[in-house]
């Protein structure tokens, strides 16, 4: 269960690397995230389990608007600032926030 868990995680995450998201977007993607963490938590699939909840966390970045990502991350970790690279508009976000 858990290698199957494993390879779902990893088609998930190379799926994501080829797009960019707008704000639409990224909410069918946590919806697809959220389908995936419900069926690896049916399956028993602990470690893909937590990977996904993970990815839940970092892709809720691509729906909060531009402006309010300052106050919310502070200094965003290296995940975080991959999650916000991918975001349409990230050509419009602060320096800052994408190293």
């Amino acid at each position: 269960v858990e290698a199957v868990g494993d390879a779902a995680v990893r088609a998930a995450r190379e799926h994501f690397a080829g797009c960019s998201f707008s704000a639409l977007g990224g909410l069918r993607y946590r919806r697809d995230l959220q389908a995936l963490r419900e069926a690896l938590g049916d399956a028993g699939a602990s470690r893909a389990l937590a990977a996904v909840q993970r990815m839940e966390e970092l892709a809720s970045l691509l729906v909060v608007p531009a402006e309010a990502l300052p106050g919310l991350l502070g200094t965003p970790s290296k995940e975080a600032a991959a999650m916000l690279a991918v975001r349409e508009d990230a050509h419009l976000l602060d320096e800052a926030l994408l190293r």
